[in-house]
């Protein structure tokens, strides 16, 4: 892929996409490892390491599927994806997909996860029950991004390179439409309570926001620079979208698409994860190496934690009310309290942690 990159562009398309994974049912939480090509699987209870899985070349993002206890682990260097047995840590297959996955996201309607290629410039739709691929879909330049629409059972692929989204219908995995957002779509969320898709675009600095029942941007929010994780507290219904490149969190009312804070953060913000029991947004800063943890009912920034080198990828396990913190540049995970925000231990993992594995139920 050729592509004329800023700075900023080069350093997101460094780390975006990554992600940690916790398995509730086994209570696990799922490490990629981009330098050394495998996955650390960490036992909750404990915080000790249980296994390291070899996977394909650079893993790059993990999902899990709770329907078969099965976790899915798209492996950029390799164009495949591993699908990993939540029980036994045992590798179960591995499966073609197209050039460079980088993006996965769950269906649980019907069982199928949906692989993102950003190369080949289409998605791949795998069957939950017999990992095998069923179809593979047309997208625009550069699939980036997905995420599920569980109300209308949508699957929304953000693209990089044509400043779009597509729109696939989850029953039938046919494309329903295209819809034109800013430039450089690299991160969804969708709200649940009025039914929206939000999309951070890159490059021109604001969020689209569509409508899940009609698909059409039904409103356009200035934002940061940079902007590159977007997360949604369903108990204020505020959405949360951290700007790389102007180093704060933009606050987004999920019923009237207005802006309502604006919050100072660490430099490079990247990844963020929300704790529904404390009601607590985690903004992991890549640039300055620590954690800002902001109140979900006030806007204001409670504490910031210092963790490794480098964060760039969160995870919150609900059972034991830990916050998962993948520091890429010391090879290790920072397990943060997430009623008292103290770092209760850092776990050692492999080389270059980039991915934590999302809930997606």
């Amino acid at each position: 892929m050729k592509k004329k990159l800023s700075i900023l562009s080069i350093f997101l398309l460094i780390i975006l996409g990554c992600k940690l994974v916790w398995n509730p049912k086994n209570n696990k939480v799922y490490c990629a490892n981009s330098s050394d090509s495998t996955v650390t699987v960490i036992d909750v209870a404990t915080s000790w390491v249980i296994a390291t899985i070899p996977v394909g070349g650079y893993p790059h993002a993990l999902v899990w599927n709770s329907k078969n206890n099965k976790v899915y682990c798209a492996n950029s260097g390799s164009d495949d994806v591993t699908v990993i047995d939540g029980a036994t840590n045992q590798v179960i297959t591995s499966i073609p997909v197209g050039g460079w996955p980088r993006a996965l996201v769950w269906n649980s309607t019907n069982n199928k996860v949906y692989c993102a290629n950003e190369e080949s410039n289409n998605i791949s739709v795998i069957d939950g029950a017999t990992n095998q691929v069923i179809a593979t879909i047309p997208a625009r330049k550069e699939p980036y991004a997905l995420v599920w629409n569980s109300k209308n059972n949508k699957v929304y692929c953000a693209n990089w390179g044509s400043n779009n989204v597509t729109v696939i219908n989850g029953a039938t995995n046919q494309v329903i439409t295209s819809i034109p957002v800013g430039e450089e779509p690299c991160a969804l969320v969708w709200n649940s309570k009025n039914n929206k898709v939000y999309c951070a675009n890159e490059r021109s600095a604001n969020v689209s926001v569509i409508d899940g029942e009609a698909n059409q941007v039904i409103a356009t929010i200035p934002v940061g620079v940079g902007p590159s994780a977007l997360v949604w507290n369903s108990t204020n219904n505020k959405v949360y979208c951290a700007n790389a490149g102007s180093d704060n969190v933009t606050v987004i009312d999920g019923a009237t698409n207005q802006v309502i804070a604006t919050i100072p953060v660490g430099r490079y913000p990247y990844a963020l994860v929300w704790n529904s029991k404390n009601n607590k947004v985690y903004c992991a800063n890549a640039g300055s190496d620590n954690v800002t943890v902001i109140d979900g009912a006030t806007n204001q920034v409670i504490t910031t934690i210092p963790v490794g080198d480098g964060p760039e990828a969160l995870v919150w396990n609900s059972t034991n009310n830990k916050i998962y913190c993948a520091n890429e540049n010391s090879d290790n995970v920072t397990v943060i309290d997430g009623a008292t925000n103290q770092v209760i231990t850092t776990i050692p993992v492999g080389e270059e942690p980039c991915a934590l594995l999302e809930l997606n139920e």
